[in-house]
């Protein structure tokens, strides 16, 4: 409204879906939703915004690009829609990219595509298929690259949303540790959540060096 002049509404059933919100109040009535009262106000930046907008609700194979690529679309909208406003709204809430274990896009996931694969050194942590390997066979191999974690890779049952408890975790230092009885579950989260080198490997590299001592290798 702001930079058209003229406000739009949408309606998902009613053809074709954008249509003038003539009173302003932000819905749009049974009477205001018929094809004579279409919208007719587009700049280029709305009609991206409105074609993503649709895309994400209608376009039957959607799921071919996954809601990742749909979820992106919108973000994108809603940031090039805020930039024209006098008075921007505040989008710092908003994410592009997964959070964490499901961010695909980031170094964490992508590190090995030139090589096609994550070496069983890294894919305990860095693959869709290292962790449950790793809990239930106490084994790390090679493993293909992902698009971030599935919701397998943790969960025993999508229904209960039960997750993998193994009893105990070893750290890299020797020690095998658990969590107390009532917090098994958070056992998993520690198989991965702890760091590659311990105390012990870090005095045996140092050694009896000063601190401002360079040690080879």
């Amino acid at each position: 409204n702001e930079v058209s002049g003229t406000p739009i509404g949408y309606n998902v059933e009613a053809y074709p879906y954008f249509f003038i919100d003539t009173d302003g109040d932000g819905s749009l009535s049974e009477e205001e939703a018929v094809f004579p009262n279409a919208y007719n106000a587009w700049t280029p930046r709305l009609t991206r915004a409105a074609y993503n907008y649709q895309v994400s609700l209608k376009d039957p194979g959607r799921f071919a690009h996954g809601g990742k690529y749909i979820i992106q679309l919108i973000y994108d909208s809603i940031m090039d829609l805020n930039g024209a406003l006098d008075t921007p709204m505040d989008v710092s809430g908003l994410r592009r990219i997964d959070h964490g274990h499901f961010a695909g896009s980031e170094e964490a996931f992508r590190h090995w595509d030139e090589e096609g694969a994550v070496p069983g050194s890294c894919s305990r942590c860095h693959s869709a298929n290292g962790l449950p390997l790793y809990v239930n066979e106490g084994v790390s191999i090679t493993q293909p690259t992902a698009n971030g974690f599935r919701c397998d890779t943790c969960h025993v049952d999508l229904e209960t949303f039960d997750v993998h408890a193994p009893e105990s975790v070893a750290f890299p230092s020797g020690l095998v540790v658990s969590f107390e009885e009532n917090d098994i579950p958070s056992n998993l989260c520690i198989n991965c959540h702890q760091g590659r080198e311990s105390r012990a490997s870090v005095d045996g590299a140092v050694g009896d060096a000063a601190d401002n001592e360079v040690v080879e290798e």
